[in-house]
């Protein structure tokens, strides 16, 4: 299952807080190429230390460089808080930026010389560059939300107030925005190559709401060579911005002469302290000065090529065939324990215990909860939560919404990535459908086997329910017998009902609920001469024995017909797969003769007018086949 939620976990990365543990590789400089300065932010962890030389290892394209490394000082650091006051900002989010601003100057070096930017109707400077936290603090504390959004006025009003200060201070825009420009009379053309033609280290943080532009606030951070940091609630404003500040307090530049020119990759590793991590950058270097590159810069360690995998072995398949079969085999476990029905408990705390209990120790406590809370997030953004909720209730699996969906998030990506692998990016995207339709149809055919298993148990069922009112027992009494006497999954609805009515709901709401559950018409009729008879008397369980009879004789007419129709249905599924056993036979036996089939258009339209009509066919056999009673 940890496997499953780190796959969950690597397919919805972005760019957030969770970066603040990650090497960042803040900017490439080649305008003095071949030496090319690099600047990186250190992991959260080595905030405010002096990192030595030897903790850094730089490579370009597989080669080693020999790197001079400084800290940046953060002596002279100049940091502009622009922050959305639009009215769609009243209430949680701009409480939430406050606070989160305010824990943003606290964690800032002292002496560093901090603006406050807001905007509304109107681009206002509300306090300009000063080093007093108190100051600062009061300024961000009186601002508050109302009227449209001038963001482009507010970004050219902050590269104004960096233009008044000192042309060698390090520069930063922290930008907090919740929806696009509505009102500013600066063009974005502007803007863009105002952005374009300042250093400055720019950060944007998205709050995500129904007014969000993304694509904006992306060209925005592009021009300036910044990022877009998303925030999906108010309350992870604090994090985002404690990510940010350690970002900006943590550089280190990175120094080496360069021996390569156009599209380079270059790696960062870091390794101090038990810390370790690593960062990639794509850079297109330009062409290297005659007799450059010739000779070791002075003091640089030999170029040593970085050790690859063996050719050979990576170009026999067998290895891959292997590591998915294992994988398969692990996914499938993890997928039968979490899909498996489970027997019914006797204690409420056991029939409703946690996600996290059920697990297991062997899971990480903060992945496991990261993973399940943006899966829940997703499910309550589409409004599909109680919908998979009563699917996953009818099927009878004792699983979240969100659990079901890492699972099978989880299982797609992984057959995604064995068919980007074994074909192209197509194959992936098919595999990736195929699975995810693959788990809607398990979970339809798992629902109707627990529903054929609960009709083929209820004339049984009513038979013990009504020796349980002979014998004196209460109709609760009765049905929490057949809950402990019952086999699956009669003595889980039965169960149910009983800790439903124990927690204070009608029984008759109880049964009825029940019945919606399972889908079986029989017990419906069932539920309604329970609920009559409560209302007006009788004898229940003689009621009981006629309705359990006539089910009996039903399911007794029912096996013959389907035992009859056999041979009906097998001879569908025949005619259904015959077409496609066919052609898989010729296509390995005589590849070139169904080629034709593939290789030209002529064949392809036939390809997709046989499909049609074997759908077609297939649902039609389905109708013939098909029985109702």
């Amino acid at each position: 299952m940890c496997v499953l939620l780190l796959i969950a976990q690597a397919s919805t990365a972005r760019v957030d807080a969770a970066q603040a543990d990650s090497l960042d590789v803040v900017d490439v400089d080649t305008s003095a190429h071949p030496v090319v300065r690099v600047v990186v932010a250190a992991p959260r962890e080595l905030v405010g230390r002096d990192l030595p030389t030897e903790a850094f290892v730089v490579q370009e394209n597989g080669q080693q460089r020999s790197a001079k490394v400084e800290r940046l000082p953060n002596e002279g650091l100049e940091v502009v808080l622009v922050i959305d006051t639009s009215g769609s900002m009243a209430g949680a989010a701009i409480n939430a930026a406050k606070a989160a601003a305010t824990a943003f100057v606290d964690e800032m070096p002292a002496g560093t010389r901090i603006a406050v930017v807001g905007f509304g109707d109107t681009a206002t400077i509300v306090l300009p560059f000063e080093t007093d936290p108190e100051a600062l603090k009061t300024a961000i504390g009186g601002l508050s939300a109302r009227g449209e959004t001038a963001l482009y006025d507010a970004l050219s009003a902050t590269v104004e107030q960096f233009s008044a200060s000192s042309s060698d201070a390090r520069r930063a825009i922290v930008l907090l925005s919740d929806g696009g420009d509505t009102v500013s009379t600066t063009p974005l053309d502007a803007l863009v190559s105002r952005l374009a033609g300042i250093d400055v280290d720019f950060a944007s943080v998205a709050l995500s709401t129904s007014e969000g532009d993304a694509a904006v606030l992306e060209q925005l951070a592009a021009a300036a060579g910044g990022r877009v940091v998303a925030a999906d609630a108010p309350d992870q404003l604090a994090d985002v911005y404690s990510t940010i500040a350690s970002r900006l307090v943590s550089q280190h530049t990175l120094t080496f002469e360069s021996r390569a020119e156009g599209p380079t990759q270059l790696v960062v590793t870091l390794n101090h302290e038990g810390v370790s991590a690593s960062a990639t950058r794509s850079v297109d270097l330009p062409k290297l000065p005659d007799g450059a590159g010739g000779a070791a810069a002075e003091g640089a360690v030999t170029d040593t090529p970085v050790a690859a995998p063996d050719a050979s072995f990576l170009e026999q398949g067998w290895w891959f065939a292997v590591g998915a079969v294992a994988f398969a085999g692990a996914l499938g476990v993890a997928g039968w324990f979490l899909m498996a029905t489970r027997e019914p408990r006797r204690r409420l705390a056991r029939e409703f215990r946690r996600t996290d209990e059920a697990m297991g120790p062997g899971l990480v406590p903060d992945l496991s909860s990261r993973a399940m809370d943006l899966a829940q997030r997703a499910l309550e953004r589409s409004g599909r939560t109680g919908v998979l909720n009563e699917a996953l209730n009818r099927a009878g699996l004792a699983i979240r919404p969100a659990e079901f969906i890492l699972l099978a998030a989880s299982m797609a990506l992984f057959a995604g990535m064995v068919g980007l692998a074994l074909g192209s990016l197509f194959t992936g995207v098919l595999f990736a459908g195929i699975t995810m339709a693959g788990f809607r149809v398990a979970l339809t055919m798992i629902t109707d086997r627990r529903r054929a298993a609960f009709a083929d148990q209820l004339g049984d069922t009513l038979q013990l329910l009504a020796g349980s009112l002979r014998t004196g027992y209460g109709l609760l009494q009765s049905i929490d017998a057949v809950a402990r006497e019952a086999a699956s999954p009669t003595s889980q609805e039965f169960g149910r009902v009983v800790i439903e009515a124990q927690l204070g709901r009608d029984v008759n709401e109880a049964l009825r609920a029940s019945a919606e559950r399972v889908g079986n018409e029989d017990f419906q009729w069932v539920v309604q001469a329970i609920q009559i008879h409560r209302e007006v008397g009788g004898d229940l369980a003689e009621v009981l024995d006629r309705v359990g009879e006539t089910i009996r004789d039903r399911n007794r007419i029912k096996g013959q017909i389907e035992a009859l129709s056999a041979e009906g249905r097998l001879s569908a599924v025949i005619l259904f797969l015959l077409p496609i056993g066919i052609y898989l036979v010729l296509r390995s036996t005589n590849p070139d003769y169904v080629g034709e089939l593939t290789a030209t258009g002529t064949g392809k339209s036939m390809l997709v007018f046989g499909g049609v009509l074997m759908v077609l066919g297939g649902l039609w056999l389905r109708r013939i086949i098909r029985l109702e009673f």
